[in-house]
């Protein structure tokens, strides 16, 4: 690869001087074209003088044959006045012969410049088409090349991705030879000991080699477990060999993968000092757009802390309703229990006198004893319940302050990328109306071009018939040079000439005029051609600057969607928060619910046992009265035995109330 490379390299640098030579070419043929032009334009100057010369020659011709016509009429009254007009015909008739040599000479070299010229444009034109079609094969190699440049690149990619699966290979492999060393420095340990151990058994065998037949038996056993370890000496030597090979393999892969490690390296350093350049420039891009999104960030900062502070002063007047609102609440819910409490205390105290009037009094101390037992047991797990719901309630408030925070964080960003969005889609806008006016601006200088094409043809076809004009008068020249030979004593009149003269100058005149209209012509296509150039330069940076907003445009919408669904995600989570948090204040409403029933039902179970001791209490006197009247009677009788057996009840009834206590 790194050999084709060098060889597009070369070709490439190749064709760049041929290219540079051909355009130096091109450069020169274009000052030749320039130079013949000018010689083209004098020569048609000269053309131009030498029609008018004939022109006038023609028309001092016709005056000679008229006045050679009028002569035998006008002979017999002007005889003095013809030998006269003789001689300075005779005088006329030679200069005009003098200036008809010079002219046929001028003339003759005059065609044979342009003959040399119209051979050497046309040579200039066959150079010209030669050059645009090797402008045209440059251009098709550089496409080519530079489509090999991409596939050599994609190579290179595939090349370093090839690299990295071989250097994982490699430490893969180094890994596996490592662990075959180890393999292999045990199986020798286990080796050597076989080996010990089988000089052992031999020396044993030497020393008992007169044995009885059980030893032969065991001798035997021996041989055979020799044998087997023998084998397996073998088969292992057999693999030590097969790993050294696959070390040695390994090791040339490794140095192979070294070498192209390293060349890739370079190529990737000349890579990176080639992008380091590109880099630097959008570096230089993206501090401008930074320092921007810098000043409408402090812009935006400003106006969140505004904000933030808004928000801290409804949350606090929030807070302040919610507790108003959760003291009314209360309060009433207090009102409601104590009236449901005076309810039910007096329908425990109905209850209470019904149970003294109807049932027993050990009955319903258990009974009591047992519902204060769970009412205890219920309020510890109401009291654990309530105290981890509290701990649960803190941790989702926790939870729930902090998905707030990212929500503003996430809404700020996501204002933040639709500002840049927004910014992004109007640069693009922009861009694409520049892109649209130069494109205007080019097809205005493409029909500009186009016209001067037209009018460049229009001239030559007018030099074409200007040479046909030439030959045409040329034609007439020589017959008019014809007829200066018989008219050679014939004059000229002075105001004719004159009239000659001026239209000569007119048409000098007129020739000036279409020469400057040529060359400004000329220079409005030179004109045009940079603007088309440059309107061409702008397009592709237009196009460039396009690609590189379209690029930031998509970036910035694939930022958006992620925080949009960042977003969704965190309104998923506030919702169940919200609803798990809505089921807890359920859960502690109806547990406090709960609680409040339970510590009501609670007192009124221990007024129930504060009136049933008092009950008791007044039964257990009445009974102690009794007893005690009983006893007076008894002492009086003599009877011990009655005594004791009031104690024994005296000490059931007190071990009875130390219980109830």
């Amino acid at each position: 690869m790194e050999t084709r490379i060098r060889e597009l390299e070369a070709i490439n640098n190749e064709l760049r001087v041929s290219k540079s030579r051909v355009e130096g070419r091109v450069a020169e043929l274009e000052q030749m074209l320039s130079a013949e032009c000018s010689n083209t334009q004098s020569l048609g100057e000269a053309l131009e003088r030498e029609t008018e010369h004939r022109l006038q020659a023609q028309k001092q011709l016709i005056v000679m044959q008229q006045r050679h016509f009028d002569e035998p009429r006008l002979s017999s009254s002007s005889s003095s006045h013809l030998d006269n007009s003789m001689v300075l015909s005779d005088a006329k008739t030679t200069e005009l012969n003098k200036e008809l040599e010079t002219l046929r000479e001028s003339e003759a070299t005059q065609r044979t410049r342009a003959q040399k010229a119209i051979q050497r444009l046309r040579d200039v034109e066959g150079e010209l088409l030669d050059l645009k079609a090797r402008n045209e094969i440059l251009e098709v190699r550089n496409t080519r090349f530079d489509e090999e440049v991409k596939a050599v690149k994609e190579e290179c990619a595939k090349e370093n991705e090839g690299h990295e699966q071989a250097r994982r290979e490699r430490d893969t492999a180094a890994m596996l030879l490592q662990e075959k060393i180890d393999e292999l420095q045990s199986v020798k340990a286990e080796n050597a000991e076989l080996r010990q151990s089988i000089a052992k058994l031999h020396k044993e065998l030497e020393e008992s080699g007169d044995g009885n037949d059980l030893q032969s038996g065991e001798v035997g056993q021996l041989k055979r477990a020799k044998r087997q370890l023998e084998a397996k000496c073998a088969e292992q030597e057999d693999e030590l060999d097969d790993l050294a090979g696959r070390a040695q393999m390994l090791q040339q892969t490794l140095t192979r993968l070294e070498m192209a490690a390293e060349r890739s390296r370079i190529e990737r350093n000349r890579d990176l000092d080639a992008k380091e350049d590109e880099i630097e420039e959008l570096r230089a891009q993206y501090q401008r757009r930074l320092r921007a999104f810098e000043e409408q960030l402090a812009s935006l900062q400003d106006a969140n802390s505004s904000l933030v502070k808004q928000n801290r002063i409804l949350e606090a007047r929030v807070r302040e309703i919610d507790n108003r609102y959760n003291y009314v609440e209360s309060s009433s819910h207090y009102k409601r229990e104590l009236h449901k409490a005076m309810a039910l205390l007096h329908d425990t105290q109905a209850m209470l006198a019904h149970e003294r009037e109807n049932a027993p009094s050990q009955s319903l101390i258990r009974q009591l004893r047992e519902q204060l037992e769970d009412a205890e047991a219920v309020k510890l797990s109401i009291v654990k319940g309530k105290h981890s719901l509290e701990g649960e309630l803190c941790e989702i408030r926790a939870q729930l302050e902090a998905a707030i925070a990212a929500k503003k964080a996430c809404d700020a960003r996501v204002m933040v990328l639709l500002k840049e969005k927004n910014s992004a889609v109007e640069r693009a806008e922009e861009y694409n109306d520049q892109l649209q006016a130069a494109l205007k601006k080019y097809k205005d200088a493409l029909q500009q071009n186009s016209i001067l094409s037209i009018q460049l043809k229009d001239q030559f076809e007018q030099l074409a018939d200007m040479g046909k004009d030439k030959n045409n008068l040329s034609e007439k020249l020589s017959e008019a040079t014809s007829q200066l030979e018989f008219l050679k004593h014939s004059s000229v009149e002075k105001h004719r000439l004159l009239l000659a003269e001026q239209r000569i100058r007119d048409l000098e005149m007129k020739l000036d005029l279409e020469i400057t209209q040529r060359n400004r012509l000329d220079t409005l296509l030179a004109k045009a051609n940079d603007e088309v150039e440059a309107l061409n330069e702008r397009l592709v940076e237009a196009n460039r600057a396009r690609d590189n907003e379209v690029e930031v445009a998509k970036r910035i919408r694939k930022e958006a969607a992620s925080l949009q669904d960042q977003l969704h995600e965190m309104r998923k989570r506030e919702q169940d928060l919200l609803y798990k948090c809505k089921m807890a204040s359920k859960e502690t409403e109806n547990m406090e619910m709960e609680r409040v029933k339970l510590d009501a039902e609670l007192k009124s179970a221990q007024q129930r046992i504060s009136y049933l001791r008092e009950s008791l209490q007044d039964s257990l006197e009445h009974i102690e009265d009794e007893e005690w009247k009983d006893d007076v009677e008894t002492t009086d009788s003599g009877s011990p035995r009655n005594g004791s057996f009031i104690r024994q009840k005296r000490q059931v009834a007190g071990n009875g109330l130390g219980k109830l206590a």
